[in-house]
C-alpha cells in the first residue's frame, strides 16, 4: 500500500484548515435544506451544502453566501447578496416579502392582501372576510383627516350596551350626537333637521317639549278619539272656518263676544235664550215672526 508523502499530508492539512470558512455562489437549489455551491477560491469546484434557517431568506441561484465547513459538512451560515427579496412563508402558503421598498403580504394564491409603503398601509383582501378583533381589549381607529366606510350591501353596527356618533370630542360641550342605548334613541344638537318625501312615526306615547312650534303645510288632517288643548290664549285665523259636529257643541266661558263685520245668521230647529239679568236687543229694526 503506497504511503502518502509528508509534504502532501501537510498541504492537505493546510487546505482543510483554510477552507473552514469561505465565500461562495449558489449554483442550484436542490431542496429546502440543500444547495450546490461554487466557492470563489476553489477553481470552480461545485460542492453540496446544507442551508441554515435564515428568517425571510429564499435561496436562489446566483446568491452570494458565506459557508462554513464543519467536520466535512458544508453549511451556509450567512447571505451576502440575495437575488430574491426576503420572504416569510406561512404553513398555509401565505407570504410576506419586500418588493421595491414595499412590504407586501399575499395569500397562498399570490393575491395581494396588505401593502405598506412610505407610511401608508392598505388592507384589501381579494376574497374572503376582513376582521379586526380584540377579544380582551378595545379597537381604536384614528385618522388625521377623514374616515370613510362604504359597502355594496349593508352596514351593521352592533353593541351590547350603547352606540354613539358625536361631533366634537370635548366632554361637557353640547355637541351634536346620536345615541342608542337600552332606553332608546337620543338625538342632541343645536339644530335637528329631518327631510323626507314621506315620513311615518308610530309610538305608544309621543311627548314634545318645545318653546315654540312653527308649522307650514298645504293640508293637515288629524284623526283622534279625543283632543284636549290647554293654553292661556288660542288664536285662530282662517279665511273660512267650518265646524261640523254630529251631536253636541258646548262652549263654557267666562264671557263670550262675537264681532261680525257682515251679517250674522243663526238657524236652528228650536232656540232658547235665557238670561239671569237683562236681555238687550239693539238694532235699527227688530223683526219678529
Amino acid at each position: 500500500m503506497p504511503r502518502t508523502s509528508p509534504l502532501r499530508r501537510t498541504a492537505e492539512t493546510r487546505a482543510t484548515s483554510s477552507d473552514e470558512g469561505f465565500l461562495a455562489e449558489i449554483v442550484e437549489v436542490v431542496d429546502d435544506g440543500r444547495a450546490l455551491l461554487r466557492p470563489r477560491d476553489a477553481m470552480g469546484v461545485v460542492t453540496e451544502a446544507r442551508l441554515s434557517r435564515i428568517a425571510g431568506y429564499v435561496p436562489t441561484p446566483g446568491d452570494e453566501v458565506a459557508a462554513l465547513r464543519v467536520g466535512g459538512v458544508v453549511v451556509v451560515v450567512a447571505v451576502l447578496e440575495a437575488r430574491r427579496a426576503p420572504e416569510l412563508v406561512l404553513p398555509d402558503g401565505a407570504t410576506a416579502r419586500i418588493v421595491e421598498g414595499r412590504l407586501e403580504v399575499a395569500d397562498p394564491a399570490g393575491r395581494l392582501l396588505v401593502r405598506y409603503a412610505e407610511g401608508t398601509a392598505e388592507v384589501s383582501p381579494v376574497s374572503g372576510d376582513l376582521r379586526l378583533a380584540a377579544p380582551s381589549g378595545r379597537v381604536h381607529i384614528e385618522a388625521g383627516l377623514d374616515v370613510t366606510i362604504a359597502a355594496e350591501r349593508d352596514v351593521t353596527v352592533t353593541a351590547q350596551r350603547s352606540a354613539e356618533t358625536r361631533l366634537g370630542a370635548r366632554e361637557g360641550d353640547v355637541a351634536p350626537r346620536f345615541r342608542l342605548d337600552g332606553k332608546g334613541a337620543t338625538i342632541t344638537g343645536p339644530e335637528v333637521e329631518v327631510r323626507a318625501r314621506r315620513a311615518r312615526v308610530t309610538a305608544g306615547l309621543a311627548e314634545a317639549l318645545v318653546r315654540e312650534i312653527h308649522t307650514r303645510a298645504t293640508r293637515i288632517e288629524t284623526t283622534a278619539a279625543a283632543i284636549e288643548t290647554h293654553a292661556e290664549r288660542v288664536a285662530v285665523q282662517a279665511k273660512t272656518l267650518v265646524q261640523d259636529v254630529a251631536e253636541l257643541l258646548e262652549t263654557r266661558a267666562g264671557r263670550v263676544r262675537s264681532l261680525v263685520r257682515g251679517a250674522f245668521s243663526l238657524r236652528a230647529q228650536s232656540t232658547t235664550m235665557k238670561s239671569k239679568d237683562d236681555t238687550a236687543i239693539d238694532g235699527r229694526r227688530v223683526l219678529l215672526g
